[in-house]
């Protein structure tokens, strides 16, 4: 709806008000101070009525000014709740094959033995070996074989769009009508595209080839009058040969170098093809389907998907599907939708981001059946907005207008606030009862903490759950039970069953404390009963600031004062105060630069050989409640004892949403530094363990940060040896999952048990990698970390890294069990969150006040800019000196 006026259906582009000036400040949402930090309207847990007055508490009389909607605590009247119909069971999984190891493992060793006699690189070091350490298992992956045609030549082509667009949703829109077209009837089945710039074929197709293709809007069938006609070209730019994928997996050294991402992204679409027709990409590689598992309050609902990659294997190309979960906008009436924010916030004015944050709304609007994006919920009702009308003789109310121009569609709540459907330039106003919020709209915010509650307790399946979902539902919704026609014509199949493979569990260390029996480890924790700490924190001056709540007796007269301390400390089950002090002794000891407990001798054997300090790092960045400009932050945590306990930590800001560490030289010779203040020396190796990269970044980290970490060494050494440096790449967002084969090998919910281990099978053909699970899965299906080692002075074996990485994992400082990240990465990353504690009022002011001003881009970007420096100032000279050599940030 463009709002040019009313001559008639067709120009009134989804039937709001015609444009008009209306009156000062309707072109917009009302003025307010922004969403409260932390606060949110909290629904029930089907979405169907507000749960209490958790949320926004109104504006002090900003918002509907000269009286708009009222401001009463409930009973805001708006369209009733529509029945909601949620998933129902899905389908059954066929019944799992033997436990029988693929054969393609026995030939692997043979491929390595052929590495070793390679020349040696520090860079992406070949695999050395395998590991042998541990009792032997096996377990099935959520890997499925990949059948290609032999010969498949895959033709690759260019999508050009004339008039030039670089809308992605119209893009999608356009390819989706050039498929209707009877003219590329003979090609549809033959094609795969990204719905953007990229087709591939399975046979050579005409040149030139090119069609006029007529705009038709979602959810119609014919072009509306006036629809734009764009040209589209498919250009040839390559032909992908698969045999090439055959060669690199064989492990041959001579096909190591072959790029083979082409021909995974062409597969890829092959694949996906079926899903991106049938369901809503949400990220990379990942659809979801409706309908929806469940409301999560809040106007949010929760939906289940797929991802589905091509993986290179040793010997075999497969596919990794996985389960996964996210957030969508709830399909309901928008005027029942703000009704329903109204009462559960107590009346605070409605906007679209503090109801849907940054999700792109579109609504289907009743009248007239359009669709259309929402760019404004306005600070007016109906009968308040009004407008310029030639056809109804001068100025109107849109309340006048639709009463006169579409009698029957009444207002039936007027005092709901109106929506703006149009642009800028052309607003168009429209009852928000009229408008009804299109399915499958993802959520594009920052779930509240009911919200992520409900999320995890949505997401988190059993391991057996999870492999059912998978290899029924996630076959069936993905069209891979029987590969879908696309598939079928490039001679391409999956095969049901996940692949089966050796894993280990390795031993878990020695703990120990200065007094008390050795801990013993079971399922991967311990308790610390009648134990003392090894060294105790310098405590020195205790000062207590209690902030006393209204509810609570006071005031207090002082230390003497025994009501203080019984508020301080607590009262109640001594059973429970244990635990609860035990756990704050874990922390408080451990800021006062104390040591806990420590690994036995011989599990840090591999770090006590020579010096050696172990660094981690990671960078945190601007969310979608952050102010525009926002800088990221980064994180570069390093040992400083030999019990590898103390990782005081260096913060600096950098460019937002930007990974690589740009300030990393100085960070590391302020690490290097210290370290050499508490050894007298400094280090011979540097372990390196990074956080929060892709594989796509690997030579990225190559290429900007260890040039940095050089830099720094040269610095700090100067004429003297530089150490030896190893960089391990820590992954946690990959999608592979493990499976017991044998209920002895399983925990007590079905995962693997914690010090499982797999290095072969599925991991990389020729780079240095495994999949390490120290930690216990205490919910849902356990997820292991994915270390890839990048650079490699040092040359550990296999056994040394991943049993030192376990190891590693029993020290964490705060809890008595072992975790699911070396520590040191692990540190960084709380270091980053604590970081962003300091920078509250930038990165989580909330999605009003999120977006910067500007009407052009000149504009936008001054604002960005402006942001940016009031960050730094704000930062000023970064962590206070009292602190900064300290774990403070745990």
């Amino acid at each position: 709806m463009s709002g040019r006026g009313d001559r008639g259906r067709a120009r009134g582009r989804g039937g709001g008000a015609p444009r008009g000036r209306g009156d000062s400040g309707s072109r917009g949402s009302s003025p307010g101070h922004g969403t409260p930090r932390g606060a949110s309207p909290s629904f029930g847990s089907r979405g169907s009525s507000p749960a209490g007055g958790s949320g926004f508490r109104g504006g002090r009389g900003e918002g509907f000014r000269g009286g708009g909607a009222p401001r009463g605590r409930g009973g805001v009247r708006g369209p009733p709740p529509e029945q909601v119909h949620y998933a129902s069971e899905p389908i059954p999984a066929p019944p799992e094959g033997p436990a029988t190891i693929d054969a393609r493992i026995n030939t692997m060793q043979l491929g390595v033995e052929k590495f070793k006699k390679a020349p040696k690189s520090v860079e992406h070091p070949l695999r050395p070996g395998f590991g042998s350490l541990g009792a032997p298992i096996v377990v099935r992956a959520n890997f499925f074989a990949l059948k290609i045609r032999p010969g498949l030549i895959i033709h690759e082509y260019r999508v050009d769009i004339t008039p030039k667009t670089d809308i992605n949703r119209l893009k999608a829109r356009i390819l989706a009508c050039l498929e209707d077209l009877p003219a590329f009837a003979q090609y549809k089945l033959d094609v795969a595209h990204d719905k953007s710039e990229k087709l591939v074929a399975n046979r050579a197709l005409p040149q030139p080839l090119d069609f006029e293709v007529t705009f038709v809007e979602e959810g119609e069938t014919t072009p509306r009058p006036n629809a734009k006609t764009y040209k589209v070209e498919i250009v040839k730019t390559a032909e992908l040969d698969t045999k090439q994928l055959t060669q690199h997996v064989g492990g041959d050294l001579a096909n190591k170098d072959i790029d083979i991402n082409p021909i995974v992204s062409a597969i890829n679409l092959i694949i996906q093809m079926q899903s991106s027709r049938t369901g809503i990409r949400v990220g990379r590689n990942r659809h979801f389907f409706g309908p929806p598992v469940q409301s999560i309050g809040n106007g949010v609902e929760a939906w289940r998907g797929y991802y589905a990659s091509v993986r290179p294997a040793w010997n075999t190309m497969m596919v990794n599907i996985n389960v996964c979960m996210t957030a969508f906008v709830e399909s309901k009436n928008l005027g029942t939708a703000i009704a329903q924010f109204m009462q559960g916030s107590y009346g605070a004015v409605p906007t679209l981001s503090r109801m849907f944050q940054k999700s792109n709304l579109k609504v289907k609007t009743l009248h007239l059946g359009y669709r259309k994006p929402v760019r404004a919920i306005l600070g007016k009702t109906p009968d308040q907005q009004t407008f310029e009308c030639k056809e109804m003789g001068g100025t109107v109310t849109v309340a006048e207008y639709f009463k006169k121009k579409y009698p029957n569609n009444p207002i039936e709540y007027p005092h709901l606030p109106l929506v703006d459907i149009g642009t800028s330039e052309k607003p168009n106003y429209i009852p928000a009862e009229l408008c009804q919020i299109i399915r499958a709209i993802p959520f594009r915010g920052k779930l509240d903490d009911r919200q992520t509650s409900d999320m995890l307790r949505v997401a988190c399946q059993s391991p057996k759950v999870n492999s059912n979902l998978i290899r029924g539902e996630g076959f069936d919704k993905l069209d891979l039970i029987s590969p879908h026609e696309t598939m079928k014509h490039f001679g391409i199949s999956i095969d049901r069953q996940m692949t089966v493979i050796p894993a280990r569990i390795l031993p878990p260390p020695g703990i120990n404390y200065a007094a008390g029996k050795p801990p013993r480890v079971n399922d991967g924790s311990w308790n610390i009963l009648d134990v003392k700490f090894h060294r105790p924190g310098q405590l020195g001056v205790l000062t207590m600031l209690i902030v006393r709540e209204e509810s609570r007796p006071g005031p207090w007269t002082g230390p003497g004062d025994q009501n203080m301390w019984d508020f301080a400390i607590g009262r109640g089950d001594h059973g429970k105060q244990d635990q609860y002090f035990s756990n704050v002794a874990l922390k408080v000891n451990t800021k006062l630069g104390g040591v806990n407990h420590r690994l036995e001798r011989r599990d840090l054997q591999w770090l006590l050989e020579k010096r050696t300090m172990v660094v981690g790092a990671d960078v945190t960045h601007p969310g979608p409640t952050s102010i525009d400009g926002t800088p990221s932050l980064a994180a570069v945590v390093a040992s400083v004892d030999a019990d590898f306990f103390q990782f005081p930590v260096s913060m600096e800001l950098q460019e937002g949403k930007k990974e690589m560490i740009q300030n990393l030289e100085k960070m590391m010779v302020d690490r290097l530094l210290l370290y050499q203040l508490h050894n007298k020396a400094l280090p011979e190796r540097v372990l390196f363990f990074r956080d929060g990269v892709s594989e796509g970044q690997f030579d990225s980290v190559l290429v900007e940060e260890l040039p940095q970490i050089r830099k720094a060494f040269e610095r700090v050494y100067k004429g003297g040896k530089k150490p030896q440096l190893m960089i391990c790449i820590c992954g946690k967002r990959h999608h592979a999952r493990f499976y017991p084969t044998d209920d002895r090998n399983a925990s007590r919910n079905g995962n693997t048990k914690p010090g499982t281990i797999v290095d072969k099978g599925i991991g990389d053909v020729y780079r240095f990698d495994f999949y390490l699970q120290a930690h216990a899965g205490l919910q849902g299906t356990v997820k292991a970390t994915h270390y890839t080692v990048i650079y490699d002075e040092i040359g550990f074996s296999a056994d040394t890294i991943q049993q030192g990485a376990h190891t590693s994992s029993y020290s964490y400082v705060r809890a008595t069990k072992a975790v699911s990240l070396i520590p040191a990465a692990y540190y960084s990353d709380l270091a980053c969150e604590r970081g962003r504690l300091y920078l509250n009022d930038f990165l989580n002011l909330g999605t009003d006040r999120s977006s910067v001003g500007g009407r052009g881009k000149k504009d936008r970007d001054a604002a960005k800019r402006e942001v940016f420096e009031a960050c730094i100032r704000a930062w000023g000279d970064g962590i206070h000196a009292g602190v900064k050599n300290s774990m403070f940030y745990i």
